[in-house]
């Protein structure tokens, strides 16, 4: 009797023992390359592309979409001057595409990689927490889990939560509680805002004008100062808009106007004794930091390990500060 693909012998592609098909209601099937080669051409509008993408030539794209085209029994995209162009059947089977696409990597995921851990984790987290707090993380199990192809996005909270959402990313660290029975939610951290301003800088809020170096919309902290400034009788503001926190921290050092930031992210600053610390009032001083997942994501071994790493480095955060 040969091996179980599942205990002994080489490892087999999922697909060996999950068919890689999806069945229509008139019996025709559709194999999940060909809906995988279909959304690259939609999502590149263009054949080439969508080859390049998926690293085979361009005729296997062109076999694959007219094979698809032929099951299916409608055209899917207009061949045009500007590129390849969703029929209205083909946007239905785009949005299908993608659910399924989601559906088969979850249950790899599940079925395959629950014991040990392997095959892709995408993390998302905000850009303090990429940049000053988890790198270590990301190292350590970079360097425990080589089998885990480690996949890291930054960007803001808003951004993120709606990658988790979208299936985009398996999980992600985010800086406000998402109240909504889709999601996971795991308080990690609560700590105090501060701005920061050049060491010349004695008041913000008597400033004739206000210069607020922030972060793009969607980040929270940005958020609580431009909530706190228009509540009360205070100078209007100049907003100037910087993705990387460390760009802010200098630049505020330098005098070009104020940012927001952690109290716990001058303990990392080789800087700190170039800028001058600003309270921010209450109820607008706290952030919290939250891990997040989708609730209906089937548990896997690399991303339980990720949790766990991330609890563990939050909990020597909090005993340091």
């Amino acid at each position: 009797m040969p091996p179980s693909p599942m205990t002994n012998g080489p490892c087999l592609p999922f697909s060996a023992i999950v068919p890689a098909t999806v069945f229509l209601m008139d019996g025709a099937v559709m194999d999940l390359s060909a809906l995988k080669t279909f959304q690259a051409v939609a999502e590149t509008a263009s054949v080439t592309r969508a080859a390049d993408k998926l690293c085979c030539v361009p005729s296997a794209v062109t076999a694959r979409l007219r094979q698809l085209e032929q099951e299916i029994g409608q055209p899917l995209f207009l061949r045009e001057r500007q590129g390849m162009i969703l029929t209205p059947k083909g946007r239905v089977l785009l949005d299908y595409a993608k659910k399924a696409m989601v559906l088969f990597d979850e249950a790899e995921k599940a079925v395959r990689h629950d014991d040990l851990p392997q095959g892709t984790l995408k993390v998302g987290a905000t850009d303090t927490a990429a940049t000053l707090y988890l790198p270590r993380v990301f190292a350590q199990y970079h360097l425990s889990y080589p089998d885990v192809s480690l996949e890291v996005t930054s960007g803001v909270t808003e951004t993120l939560i709606a990658g988790v959402r979208d299936h985009k990313l398996d999980c992600a660290i985010v800086n406000r509680e998402v109240r909504d029975p889709l999601f996971k939610a795991e308080q990690v951290r609560r700590e105090r805002l501060v701005l920061v301003s050049a060491l010349t800088v004695d008041q913000i809020t008597d400033a004739d004008e206000f210069t607020f170096l922030a972060a793009p919309t969607g980040c929270v902290q940005r958020a609580r100062v431009e909530e706190w400034w228009s509540e009360g009788a205070h100078a209007p503001i100049r907003l100037i808009e910087m993705a990387n926190i460390e760009m802010r921290i200098s630049c505020a050092a330098a005098g070009m106007g104020v940012t927001v930031l952690p109290l716990s992210t001058l303990e990392r600053l080789a800087d700190r004794e170039t800028v001058r610390i600003h309270d921010v009032p209450e109820p607008w001083a706290w952030l919290d930091t939250f891990l997040i997942s989708r609730a209906d994501s089937p548990s896997f071994a690399a991303r339980r390990l990720f949790r766990e790493m991330v609890l563990q480095e939050f909990r020597q955060l909090r005993a340091v500060v």
